[in-house]
């Protein structure tokens, strides 16, 4: 996060960013920092790309769909999740390996992976639905469901992320959030506040989850999605 903060953070960087011409070089070195092994760096760098997203889209001297389209391309390549009830999402990745000797190990770093990449696109969710304006609208469905399908995720780390993104999306685009996604929202949002973690896990999903379904009811109020009453 540090390199690719350091690459943009200066006066001219942001100077050259805000006319397009450092754009590509930005998100080649902010992308990786996303995928980074250590959860500290992934919040750095969706730190980082939250600033910059500030500044490109306040300056922006021509269009950004080509940088954003980038971006978005590879955030939605971590959120590519086909798993079974157990929420790992190693999907079919592993399936040549389950005869080696090795499968389990092969399994369990096939499923770190997924769970890192799929962490690092919903912090680039995030900043995206915060910061890209409209570009994000007809895009919507598609990402709302990516996201989604994480709310069965075996890790807490990214569960606690998909908490935060709901309020964000519903206030994003109420009215279709309302009719579409509220349901699924609403249960698992219940379930993660009245849920105590296991006794060996660093993450304790609850206060987040609270806190989310009073920010969820806020967004309902809209007059697009008629009225304010979640339960209904």
């Amino acid at each position: 996060a540090a390199t690719a903060a350091g690459s943009s953070g200066g006066g001219g960087g942001l100077a050259t960013m805000a006319g397009l011409g450092g754009t590509n070089e930005f998100l080649d070195n902010i992308l990786p920092c996303l995928r980074d092994p250590q959860p500290i760096v992934r919040v750095c760098a969706a730190d980082a790309l939250a600033e910059c997203l500030k500044i490109l889209m306040e300056r922006q001297r021509g269009s950004m769909t080509a940088p954003l389209c980038t971006l978005y391309a590879n955030m939605m390549e971590g959120l590519e999740y086909h798993g079974s009830g157990d929420g790992q999402g190693v999907g079919n990745a592993v399936d040549d390996k389950n005869n080696a000797p090795n499968s389990n190990r092969d399994s369990s770093s096939v499923a770190v992976t997924v769970a890192t990449n799929a962490h690092g696109s919903l912090l680039t969710a995030s900043e995206m639905i915060e910061h890209s304006k409209r570009f994000i609208l007809p895009r919507f469905d598609e990402l709302t469901k990516a996201i989604l399908q994480f709310t069965t995720h075996h890790m807490a780390l990214v569960r606690l992320e998909v908490i935060r993104l709901i309020p964000k999306l519903a206030t994003r685009c109420p009215g279709i959030y309302r009719r579409r996604y509220l349901d699924q929202s609403l249960t698992f949002l219940i379930e993660s506040a009245s849920s105590a973690p296991p006794p060996k896990s660093r993450v304790d999903v609850r206060p987040t989850a609270f806190s989310a379904i009073g920010q969820l009811a806020s967004a309902m109020r809209d007059e697009e999605a008629g009225g304010g009453d979640i339960m209904g």
